[in-house]
């Protein structure tokens, strides 16, 4: 399958000009996680919803922090798109826009014909592309695997209790996207990249509220203060087909897989992608 015959999505852009404030609303109404950043209709650069996380949470604070003058909703998003952009063609396969999300850990590949932007391909087209009614034939192998299969079982958890910065750091030391959160043995909650982000900031602005800000960052909030305690889940029975539909349905990046309330590992869509790609190469 071409990533021609992907559904044509209008893509929300923004000029290099353009304020991070304005590429908030769009993210915001427009309920998407990435934009395209276009000049003369083509692609010089892409921003995240991570990219905008880190510059208003983090870098703005710090200048706060050091009496410098903050005006990060006006920032241009030039000064932190992610520049030069890796760009696939409507000819190219979706095989391939699968095998470079996972080698470069993007989520997001525009889309250029004749060096113009016309969509982008991200995770979630891939995988609903993988479950569709006209499937692609290399998925059909992947669609019979059983989640125990291809789930990950070494999985990395924490505590209600666990502060939010060293959290964060473990999430990047593993290079994982969600942490399942367990309190004797049972899984209450679960808290993403993008809610540690968020809580980051908040400590952060916590700190310089403070008449002496503490330097040293002191750990004040803990996971409890942002993890999701409604936590969709899987069993290891269920079919790829039926987690994949599960996190489309949810819009969700991962399900831990539970045998009654214990945890016995959790199933992402980087793991989907892998799977897919590893039936399609085969």
């Amino acid at each position: 399958m071409k990533l021609a015959e992907i559904d044509h999505k209008q893509v929300i852009t923004l000029a290099p000009s353009d304020s991070v404030s304005r590429a908030f609303t769009l993210m915001v109404e427009h309920d998407i996680r990435h934009l395209p950043i276009v000049e003369d209709e083509r692609v010089v650069g892409i921003v995240s919803d991570r990219d905008l996380l880190i510059i208003v949470s983090w870098i703005g604070a710090w200048k706060s922090l050091m009496h410098e003058s903050t005006v990060v909703g006006k920032k241009r998003v030039a000064e932190l798109m992610s520049s030069p952009v890796t760009v696939l063609s409507r000819e190219d396969k979706i095989e391939s826009a699968a095998r470079l999300m996972l080698d470069k850990r993007f989520s997001a590949i525009p889309i250029e014909e004749q060096g113009r932007l016309i969509n982008i391909v991200t995770e979630t087209d891939v995988l609903r592309c993988c479950v569709g009614e006209s499937s692609i034939s290399a998925s059909r192998a992947w669609r019979e695997l059983k989640v125990f299969e291809c789930m990950s079982q070494d999985v990395v958890t924490a505590s209600p209790s666990d502060h939010v910065m060293p959290s964060f750091h473990l999430m990047k030391e593993k290079q994982i996207r969600h942490l399942p959160i367990v309190d004797e043995g049972k899984l209450v909650g679960l808290i993403s990249e993008r809610d540690l982000r968020r809580s980051y900031g908040k400590e952060i602005a916590v700190n310089l509220a403070r008449d002496e800000p503490n330097l040293e960052m002191p750990y004040h909030y803990t996971l409890k203060d942002a993890m999701s305690y409604k936590v969709e889940t899987t069993n290891g029975d269920a079919s790829l087909v039926q987690a994949t539909c599960r996190m489309l349905n949810f819009k969700i990046g991962a399900l831990p897989v539970t045998e009654g309330d214990q945890l016995v590992g959790i199933i992402t869509e980087t793991d989907l992608l892998r799977v897919f790609v590893e039936h399609a190469e085969a």
